[in-house]
């Protein structure tokens, strides 16, 4: 019996660091970007000590290992779209960025700067070297409203993603569950270079969920690769990342894990 190979799925490159709880990094991106109909390669920039509390520890793992899998990796099989998520330092970014920029395709940036549980995973070195290095060329960034001021160095949303763009990123994804000004619903506002920002409404869940930010980004990722403009590909991905927290599992003592 022949099989058929079948349709060739698009790749989503995710590089982020591991999770042993499977809630966040490199296994949340895997179902997600498996989920939408995607190929997920993956690269792992640091591995952590964490429960579904808060994260203990990062490893970082050395910037040319990293560089030389990289480079292998994109050289046998081109990725479509690259997620990134958590990076392990400041070297890891400025090693990386040009092997990056090199594939021509686009960058979804998650900028994981604090974890859930509060400890501070970026600091101002890695922080910089977002700015210079992977900002001027991302195509859609994810940031919660904490993520978007410490990058901007703003005060306000609309004048923080404009400062953001002026430094090249194209658009923003101002994921809005910080905000409880807003009460029963969650907004999420997409910040585009030629349009006015699309505003998202969904209804507040009521737990604490790990992973959420990386669901919403590798499902944007994989909605880009399968060939959606980024408006829809965004509101796609928000609505497979409510119901995934919707139907989340607690098997743990700290935050809820989404069902992907």
């Amino acid at each position: 019996m022949t099989l058929s190979r079948g349709v060739q799925r698009p790749v989503v490159l995710s590089i982020s660091g591991h999770d042993p709880t499977g809630g966040a990094g490199i296994q949340a991106d895997i179902e997600t970007i498996n989920a939408q109909g995607c190929r997920a390669c993956t690269l792992i920039t640091a591995l952590t000590t964490q429960d579904s509390r808060d994260v203990h520890q990062v490893h970082a793992l050395p910037a040319p290992d990293l560089a030389h899998q990289l480079d292998i990796l994109c050289s046998d099989i081109p990725p479509d779209v690259i997620k990134l998520g958590l990076l392990g330092n400041a070297t890891q970014i400025r090693t990386l960025s040009p092997i990056l920029r090199q594939q021509g395709v686009p960058i979804v940036l998650d900028p994981i700067i604090k974890a859930g549980g509060g400890r501070t995973l970026a600091d101002h070195t890695m922080i910089d070297a977002m700015l210079t290095h992977l900002i001027p060329y991302t195509e859609l960034l994810t940031p919660n409203h904490h993520e978007l001021m410490r990058l901007s160095n703003q005060h306000t949303p609309a004048a923080a993603a404009a400062e953001l763009q002026h430094r090249g990123c194209q658009h923003i994804l101002l994921t809005g569950t910080e905000d409880q000004s807003t009460g029963n619903q969650v907004v999420h506002t997409l910040y585009s270079p030629v349009t006015a920002p699309q505003r998202d409404t969904w209804d507040r869940l009521p737990h604490h969920y790990h992973g959420s930010g990386c669901t919403l980004a590798a499902a944007c990722a994989s909605q880009i690769a399968l060939g959606q403009a980024i408006a829809p590909a965004v509101q796609q991905a928000q609505a497979y990342t409510w119901r995934s927290l919707h139907q989340a599992e607690h098997p743990g003592q700290g935050q809820y894990l989404p069902r992907r």
